[in-house]
């Protein structure tokens, strides 16, 4: 079987969303892909632009969180049922885990259209964690 089919979705996925360096993957995979070779599939599968794009992408749902969190608080400030408390303690729980904002953020979205098609995604399962 060949290296690429083995290792460079791997390599990928610790280049673009763990924001690892080609040194550091070369490690991760002992010694079994070059860095010569990781750079080839860099280059080839445009891994900067996926990683710039993800962190443009997770720091706007991060955004979308907060504004999504404010909300909720200030509704259970002006109206404290278990509902409203509820809503506040889970857009708090979201906020603080960012590994779960991370699975919606996906680094495989390849065309424009597909990024509104993510944001609402994004939208809906934060809507229907929160009960609203």
């Amino acid at each position: 079987m060949a290296k690429k089919a083995i290792y460079y979705d791997e390599a990928k996925r610790l280049f673009v969303t763990q924001g690892m360096a080609l040194t550091a993957i070369e490690g991760m995979l002992d010694g079994n892909v070059s860095r010569r070779q990781l750079h080839n599939w860099k280059t080839d599968g445009r891994w900067e632009d996926k990683r710039k794009r993800y962190l443009e992408e997770n720091e706007s749902l991060q955004k979308m969180v907060m504004e999504i969190a404010k909300t909720a608080a200030r509704n259970a400030l002006e109206n404290p049922t278990p509902k409203n408390m509820l809503a506040l303690s889970r857009a708090i729980s979201a906020l603080n885990q960012r590994d779960a904002l991370a699975l919606f953020a996906s680094p495989e979205q390849e065309k424009p259209s597909d990024k509104e098609d993510l944001t609402q995604t994004i939208l809906q399962a934060i809507k229907e964690e929160l009960g609203a």
